[in-house]
């Protein structure tokens, strides 16, 4: 039972210390196929060779046996690969915890193949609101399909999440997605804009793109100062001051990112990034190279890591905050974290 927390702790040390490479969690978008053509997204429309199910086991194996911990699974929309199943209990049998990230439209359908191997289910949308404006474009709407699937997930996998793409729409929803979540059984609720990474624009340009985005930058910072305080009202929203006060400001704290030293990102063609803005530094791909040397290779690029100017992606964000090792924001996500577990 311990042997992963130990893992854990033992990486976050090494790392803290000598900055030493030991991978305890991967990122995998199995496929970029989705039922849902979200106007913000360009994932849907690739056309790459994804690995078959031979692949993405022996994949597995050869992650597992570098003592990785977490496997995370993503897309596109991974339940429409027929073999998730198969996947996710080869997960389970090399002793991983099993995520996966879904838009919730197939969960429904699906939930009795793949809860004996989850131990973690995210569900993704951006507004409750059936009647979206044509200038907002195609985004993901909780309907009674999605309502549906996460009930079904509540009911069969321990640890039910909601993460919430802030739209235009979304950004005055945040009352009542956090309030009729929970009464669905979400365990914890995230929240991230449209534009996550700070390394293609000037602060100036950020806040005029985030004005175009949201009708007046003041609707977006007024959505992060609801978000807080929902959550310093006891609601299960798992985010740190630190991620919130870099949303609002778009400043960036001083911390170590992981990624490519603890974590990386594969894509469906099984090539190597050090998350899942950058798949360019590794050329290669599990097609014709090993898992460890695409790992080797990937850890001779990471200056792209270290010149990073930084995201607002949560699930890089947040392990940044509690691996870099600062006791202040560590011990108030614990806190929510375990709070979040005993409801």
């Amino acid at each position: 039972m311990l042997k992963k927390p130990l893992r854990l702790v033992n990486a976050a040390i090494q790392f803290n210390l000598f900055k030493k490479r030991n991978l305890i969690k991967v990122g995998h978008r199995i496929t970029h196929k989705c039922n849902y053509k979200c106007s913000y997204c360009s994932l849907w429309g690739d056309n790459i060779k994804e690995l078959d199910t031979s692949q993405i086991l022996d994949l597995v194996d050869q992650i597992a046996d570098m003592g990785c911990v977490i496997y995370a699974i993503s897309g596109g929309e991974p339940l429409i690969r027929k073999d998730l199943p198969e996947i996710l209990k080869r997960i389970k049998k090399r002793g991983m915890m099993a995520k996966v990230a879904t838009n919730g439209s197939l969960v429904t359908k699906r939930i009795d193949e793949i809860c004996d191997y989850v131990d973690m289910m995210s569900f993704s949308f951006d507004t409750m609101n059936a009647d979206v404006p044509e200038e907002v474009g195609i985004i993901k709407i909780l309907d009674d399909t999605v309502t549906e699937g996460i009930k079904a997930a509540v009911a069969k996998v321990p640890y039910v999440s909601l993460n919430v793409v802030l739209t235009r729409i979304s950004t005055k929803e945040i009352d009542n997605i956090v309030e009729y979540g929970s009464t669905l059984g979400i365990k914890t609720f995230t929240f991230f804009p449209l534009i996550t990474h700070f390394n293609y624009k000037s602060l100036d340009e950020l806040e005029k793109s985030y004005d175009e985005i949201y009708g007046g930058i003041e609707n977006y910072r007024n959505a992060i100062l609801k978000i807080r305080e929902l959550r310093d009202k006891g609601y299960p929203v798992t985010m740190s001051n630190m991620v919130l006060d870099a949303m609002y400001t778009f400043k960036m704290p001083k911390m170590k990112c992981i990624s490519g030293y603890l974590s990386c990102g594969i894509s469906p063609d099984g090539r190597l990034g050090t998350c899942y803005e950058f798949f360019k530094e590794c050329t290669g791909s599990f097609h014709d190279k090993s898992f460890k040397e695409l790992w080797e290779e990937l850890g001779n690029n990471l200056s792209v890591v270290d010149n990073c100017k930084g995201c607002l992606l949560h699930c890089y964000f947040e392990p940044n905050v509690i691996f870099s090792a600062n006791p202040r924001p560590l011990l108030s996500y614990g806190k929510r974290y375990i709070r979040s577990l005993l409801k």
